[in-house]
């Protein structure tokens, strides 16, 4: 308990806030005498809850087992070329590099169609690793800074898009292909997005914010808005722990839900990738 208390007050967003608090000490105190792993768990996720930045966690080795795999989908609707970008759960380098090589290549697939325009579905997209998704963008994203994150201190770390391959700071995390790199950026993009949209699947959201070319439809995102740094616990769990919020190209932070250009209520009726389309419609003859 501890290490885990240690490394939330060198690292955790909030913990400033505790730091003028009996936090630590508190849950020192409770600690003691403490012996079966789920006891000493429900503890420290009790303590993870009172940081209160609605990403921190906890991952037992059971759960890191629960993987949901999904896998970029790609279709013309009405025109416009849709790319469906799931959460991105992969356990090694080379499935997520097959992950993004599959969104670029949907992209120039579909950009063979000349499609009026764009529209990235990130509905139901609850995270993951964030760098194949972007990567994966890049035909439409284009070089350049698309994001960020910053952390307690106002440090930032920025996120890189270059000749496909997608960075924060000058460490390459994923690369496409050199043959999908080339931009097929004609077009507007339309960002569908809802209550599940979550975590990574809001940086990629982030990151199409403040451009001129897109604007964003659905329902606010879940409000994950903010970026994790996992520690090896000596159990064998991971302790994903809350460092940073998520700045987009502008200059603006988050940390909680992105709120749609047009929201849809959803107990209206969704007709999300309706008003999506309509928009491109509209927006096709207007000069870039």
């Amino acid at each position: 308990m501890a290490y885990a208390l240690d490394l939330i007050r060198d690292h955790a967003l909030h913990w400033p806030e505790k730091a003028k608090t009996d936090f630590r000490s508190r849950y020192l105190k409770q600690s003691a005498g403490l012996k079966e792993a789920s006891a000493l768990h429900n503890l420290l996720n009790r303590a993870l809850q009172e940081l209160n930045d609605g990403h921190s966690r906890l991952i037992t080795p059971a759960m890191q087992q629960r993987r949901v795999p999904g896998w970029p989908e790609a279709r013309l609707v009405s025109g416009s070329a849709m790319v469906t970008v799931p959460a991105c759960i992969l356990s090694s380098q080379s499935e997520a590099e097959a992950f993004a090589n599959t969104i670029a290549e949907h992209i120039q697939n579909l950009a063979r169609s000349k499609p009026t325009g764009w529209i990235i579905d990130l509905r139901q997209n609850f995270g993951g690793n964030m760098w194949p998704m972007l990567a994966g963008l890049y035909p439409l994203l284009g070089p350049g800074m698309v994001g960020a994150f910053i952390d307690r201190e106002g440090r930032r770390q920025n996120w890189i898009l270059s000749w496909g391959a997608a960075s924060v700071g000058d460490q390459v995390r994923c690369a496409i292909k050199a043959e999908a790199t080339a931009h097929q950026q004609s077009g507007r993009i339309a960002v569908l997005t809802d209550r599940t949209t979550a975590s990574s699947g809001e940086a990629i959201a982030t990151a199409f914010r403040c451009w001129p070319r897109s604007r964003s439809f659905g329902d606010c995102t879940a409000g994950a808005s903010t970026s994790n740094s996992s520690f090896q616990m000596p159990d064998g769990c991971i302790l994903a722990l809350t460092t940073g919020v998520f700045m987009d190209r502008g200059g603006g932070t988050y940390g909680g839900p992105l709120i749609p250009d047009e929201r849809v209520d959803p107990q209206r009726g969704d007709d999300t990738v309706e008003r999506a389309s309509a928009w491109i419609m509209y927006q096709r003859d207007i000069p870039s």
